[in-house]
């Protein structure tokens, strides 16, 4: 099975085919998965994420960075997220999964996962296209620390109900009032301290 960090497996020769692209326990397995990374109402370090861990839903989930106010650069995405885009989104903003017309509105959500912080869970569509059907959809952005303790990164997961037709696909938000906003404490985790007498190590987290 391939793991999104590697992207090792065959997910170059999916991206233009038809697939199934339900997985309606994804945010759920993914949320639950998160907040077990710290306790209640914190933010996780993107440090503690433990790609093995996550099981399937790693297909359904990516990691993204914020670049700019707004903007947020893919770093890591799993083969069902590849294949909605047809192409490597490594590097990608994640407005590319988007419609012109939604990303300023993504980007407004995404303001407010990074800055509040908040999960923010958006429902969205996409529209029906000769070879590709209508399809409706989730987004989830869950806020996680870097070592300095910016909110700086977001844990993702994407899933669409239908079958994905001819990529890529692009998403528009719907309404308003059905995005889910909750802020959570401001003040991510103390960092781990070293043991007395042991010199402190950089660790540099390229993820």
């Amino acid at each position: 099975m391939a793991r999104f960090w590697g992207m090792t497996d065959d997910a170059g020769d999916r991206t233009g085919d038809d697939f199934v692209v339900t997985n309606p326990t994804a945010l759920v397995e993914l949320e639950s998965y998160w907040r077990g990374l710290a306790p209640t109402g914190r933010v996780p370090r993107r440090c503690d994420l433990d790609p093995a861990a996550m099981g399937d839903v790693i297909e359904d989930a990516l990691i993204v960075e914020r670049v700019a106010p707004g903007v947020a650069r893919i770093r890591v995405a799993g083969q069902r997220i590849a294949a909605l885009t047809a192409a490597e989104p490594r590097g990608m903003p994640l407005s590319v999964l988007f419609t012109p017309e939604a990303r300023g509105r993504l980007a407004t959500q995404l303001e407010v996962a990074f800055r509040t912080p908040s999960v923010v869970e958006l429902p969205l569509t996409a529209a029906r296209a000769p070879g590709r059907p209508a399809l409706s959809g989730r987004l989830l952005l869950l806020p996680l620390c870097d070592d300095t303790g910016a909110v700086s990164r977001c844990l993702c997961a994407l899933v669409a109900d239908g079958r994905s037709g001819r990529g890529p696909r692009r998403f528009s938000l719907l309404d308003d009032a059905r995005i889910r906003h909750e802020p959570l404490d401001l003040d991510p985790l103390d960092p781990p301290r070293p043991a007395r007498g042991t010199p402190l190590r950089l660790v540099v987290d390229n993820g």
